[in-house]
């Protein structure tokens, strides 16, 4: 079945382009705006064209902390100090200015930090 609507303007050269924006750290609305779009056609594109999407996650600006944090418990019937590590992340992304993806898991875990931030 065909699609209904206008045809799309979507140029596969666009995808150069948000590449190049998105190292700038455009957002989703710069880059609306240096097509002369609105910032909903670009969420269309973003679906109708999945090389376009995934160049756009791919150059997005992402920023991620992690702590490790060391503290010691009493253990009150037994008079024991036990010494715990974690570590307590997060990723940021500029354009939504919220944290996603928080991360808490013992120091010793190391492989699954490690996933974690290759996956990110």
């Amino acid at each position: 079945m065909a699609k209904r609507g206008c045809p799309s303007d979507y140029l596969p050269k666009f995808a150069d382009h948000a590449t190049k924006l998105c190292r700038l750290g455009a957002t989703d609305a710069e880059i609306a705006e240096f097509f002369g779009k609105d910032e909903r056609t670009i969420n269309r594109w973003k679906i109708d064209h999945p090389d376009f999407c995934q160049v756009l996650k791919d150059g997005k600006l992402l920023e991620a902390g992690f702590v490790e944090i060391t503290f010691k418990l009493k253990h009150r019937e037994l008079g024991e100090h036990q010494q715990e590590c974690f570590v307590v992340g997060y990723v940021a992304a500029h354009e939504l200015a919220v944290p996603r993806d928080p991360i808490a898991m013992p120091c010793e875990d190391a492989s699954a930090i490690s996933r974690y931030k290759i996956a990110h």
